[in-house]
């Protein structure tokens, strides 16, 4: 039978391809009005080019207006918003991308929205900006990914988030962040910096189902300061949100990028403060209310100061793991930093090479004297028993059977759309048994294991393979036949001398 694994919580594509978009007509830099559809939820006004798109975004409002774009989009190096503009036109509605491209963007796809909806919105090609510069209110996106080919500063989707809930369900960046955005000065002595894989900084954010799978690098010396040469620095870069000021819920997803942020600052009198972590650099507030659920880090983390395999933060870590490498110029390493309004449970961390050894509270490349996170080496890692340990009860991690994640388990979602072929064993019952067969993704490999019972041997497999276990990649349907061979025989004499044998 074959299977196809959908989840049950969401419907959304989650796009894990690029197809190709460079059939379509470069953009002429035009700007031009659509002309079909009337605006409503069942009837959306249609983008049907990128002059249309142009229009839309270099104008304001639409709050409760729908907007469906129908094909893939080059805008061919040029700009659709001013990215340097403080008047920026801020977009209120709904866009549904269509799950299409749009490729080859200079600047922000929009440079402001409030309270919007986006979804299904991919931005590839060799585009040079987030897909937002400035969010408000509850805004919404769903389905959207930044695949582009170009470095980018900031962040791959949001750059600030603010005065509201920046609310994220299975979006991705894929674009390589070189540098950090600088998001406040106070007076003249005062810097803040901060990078995400898919957002730089946020007031709140709910994020389920993300990924960030490219490297986020800041390294700057800064000098300066007021009169006297004095100066702050802040910097904060995380695999999914660099910064947040209250609230962050992120649950069910992963970063598999290395994070290297290194900031140099030159004064008289100086205080420096960065912070790098594999989900969240830092949170902010103090209060409760927060939480980090069944996500890993998979990259290596480098910071000048606070480096840190899954947060800085404030509030509830569970469920999670992280196994890249840690490591901090002045030393200050840790699974997390946390404070005593924050907890850790079921966590746990591997270094670069696996291996703890005799260690039980201190690790090649973690400190984790003042954490509830738990040592295991890359074996255990691997295997079938600690993805059980991180579910629980629940079922959102999976063995790595088609090595997306060097072996280290993943998370359901990440097959989405992936076929499941079953495999199946054939045996004589009485001679033994085959176990390893299932359910299991294309392209996976797996081991089965025939294991003849007493006074039997193992002969071969019907397809004349004789390695046991024997490893095959899943292709598609398919059942293996073990063959056993009798190696012994219990000879019985009856009283009336007939002669049984078994």
């Amino acid at each position: 039978m074959r299977l196809n694994y959908k989840s049950l919580l969401l419907t959304a594509t989650f796009l894990t391809a690029t197809h190709c978009v460079f059939a379509a007509a470069p953009w002429d830099g035009t700007s031009q009005k659509w002309t079909n559809g009337s605006g409503t939820q069942t009837d959306p006004y249609l983008i049907e080019t990128p002059s249309n798109l142009a229009y839309l975004v270099r104008t304001s409002g639409y709050k409760g207006v729908y907007f469906l774009q129908t094909t893939d989009f080059d805008i061919n190096s040029q700009q659709l918003v001013n990215p340097t503009s403080t008047d920026k036109q801020i977009f209120y509605g709904n866009y549904d991308g269509g799950n299409h491209q749009i490729a080859n963007v200079a600047s922000y796809l929009f440079g402001a929205v409030n309270g919007a909806s986006i979804q299904n919105v991919t931005i590839a090609g060799s585009s040079t900006y987030s897909m937002i510069q400035t969010s408000q209110g509850n805004t919404t996106l769903t389905n959207c990914h930044n695949k582009s080919t170009a470095e980018i500063s900031g962040a791959g989707l949001v750059v600030i988030a603010e005065k509201g809930c920046l609310n994220m369900y299975r979006c991705s960046n894929d674009a390589t962040i070189k540098s950090a955005y600088t998001y406040e000065k106070s007076g003249t002595w005062k810097v803040f910096r901060c990078a995400g894989g898919l957002v730089g900084k946020a007031n709140k954010i709910i994020a389920e189902y993300c990924a960030n799978n490219a490297n986020i690098t800041h390294q700057q010396g800064v000098a300066g300061g007021n009169s006297q040469n004095n100066l702050y620095c802040y910097l904060y870069v995380g695999g999914i949100v660099g910064c947040v000021d209250t609230i962050a819920d992120i649950s069910y997803s992963y970063n598999k990028g290395n994070i290297v942020g290194e900031l140099e600052c030159i004064g008289n009198w100086v205080k420096q403060y960065t912070y790098c972590a594999g989900m969240v650099g830092y949170r902010v507030s103090t209060t409760k209310g927060s939480g980090i659920f069944s996500c890993f880090n998979s990259g290596n983390i480098t910071s000048s100061y606070y480096a840190y395999g899954i947060a800085y933060f404030r509030g509830k870590i569970s469920k999670c793991y992280s196994r890249g490498e840690i490591s901090s110029v002045e030393g200050y390493t840790d699974v997390a930093g946390i404070d005593s309004n924050s907890t850790i449970m079921d966590c746990y961390f591997a270094g670069s090479l696996g291996k703890v050894g005799a260690e039980t509270t201190k690790h090649l490349y973690y400190q984790v004297s003042n954490s509830a996170a738990i040592p295991k080496e890359e074996e255990f890692m691997k295997s079938s028993s600690f993805i059980s340990l991180l579910n629980g009860v629940s079922d959102y991690f999976y063995p790595d059977y088609t090595n997306l994640n060097d072996g280290y388990p993943i998370l359901r979602w990440q097959l989405e759309g992936v076929d499941f072929y079953t495999i199946k064993g054939l045996c004589r019952e009485e001679q033994g048994t085959i176990t390893g067969t299932g359910a299991y993704p294309k392209g996976a490999e797996i081991q089965l294991t025939a294991t003849p019972k007493d006074n039997f041997t193992f002969a071969g497999w019907s397809d004349g393979v004789t390695d046991n276990p024997r490893t095959i990649k899943v292709e598609g349907e398919a059942t293996y036949a073990a063959q056993f061979e009798r190696t012994s025989y219990t000879i019985y004499v009856n009283q009336d001398c007939s002669i049984t044998v078994e």
